[in-house]
């Protein structure tokens, strides 16, 4: 098998991987900055605007609109601390990111379903290796997982472990 052949199975795949979530971020009916805000600040509650724009590539401009957005679709709540601002999910946002994730699951789950349990777990490893080999900022590290149901990773997520702690 070449090189350029394994290169293109995994744009292919990754591909295949977009459009799934894709379409289980779409039938929720929430665009893709407002899924990756919500993910975010559901595993970091109490973090800052700027955290999150930082997290998202976003001009602070943007964040605070996004965050107008959401408040006013009552999925997100801020709270102010000093000059800062902090981020929390209401009881809706947080009821939105367990449909999110968990349509994410049976989307991705499906892809794997072809799959035996021992090319599973080799596929994680190869994927671990692949996630675990550039190094991060911590800002990158948050945004790589902006997709991710966190926990799944337990304390041993390949690309946190390529970024400092914060």
């Amino acid at each position: 098998m070449s090189d350029s052949y394994a290169t293109n199975l995994l744009g292919a795949l990754g591909l295949a991987v977009t459009d799934a979530v894709t379409a289980a971020r779409t039938a929720l009916s929430l665009d893709e900055r407002a899924c990756e805000a919500l993910v975010l600040v559901a595993h970091n509650p109490g973090r800052s605007l700027d955290w999150l724009r930082r997290r998202l590539a976003l001009t602070h401009s943007g964040a605070v609109r996004l965050v107008d957005r959401l408040e006013r679709e009552g999925l997100m709540l801020r709270s102010r601390s000093g000059r800062e601002v902090q981020l929390a999910l209401s009881p809706a946002g947080d009821a939105a990111v367990r449909r999110l994730l968990y349509a994410r699951r049976c989307a991705l789950d499906a892809l794997i379903a072809p799959l035996a349990p021992e090319d599973r777990d080799h596929l994680a490893r190869l994927m671990d290796a692949m996630l675990a080999a550039p190094r991060r900022s911590r800002a990158e590290a948050d945004r790589g997982c902006r997709w991710c149901d966190w926990p799944a990773c337990g304390h041993d997520c390949p690309i946190d472990r390529t970024a400092p702690p914060e």
